[in-house]
């Protein structure tokens, strides 16, 4: 890293014979540093974009399971006190190996 060039330091450059082409170099270099900080911003923002997208489609895809499981619990409150053992609420067996259900799980 070089400081920046002050008039006497291009003062003397210029007095030499090979001050104007270290004054294009510098120019050269000084354009390449805006160019890059040009392109870091420019990938900053795809990246934030890109993210911001993610972020999206993992919320949507949360409600989407969200959905079903509320309405798997819902009916799960629905049933708890209308049938003890009904098969929404996972109860064992009973002895014939069929599963009881209550009025709410008969058409399921």
């Amino acid at each position: 890293w070089w400081p920046p060039a002050g008039p006497v330091v291009k003062a003397w450059l210029s007095s030499m014979l090979l001050g104007e082409e270290l004054e294009l170099l510098w120019a050269k270099l000084v354009v390449a540093k805006k160019e890059a900080a040009g392109k870091k911003r420019v990938a900053v923002e795809e990246l934030r974009r890109r993210v911001d997208y993610g972020r999206d489609e993992l919320q949507r895809l949360r409600s989407d399971v969200a959905a079903p499981r509320k309405e798997k619990h819902a009916l799960e409150q629905r049933c708890a006190g209308v049938v003890r053992g009904c098969c929404c609420r996972r109860a064992s067996r009973v002895r014939s190996g069929r599963r009881r259900r209550c009025q709410a799980c008969l058409p399921l």
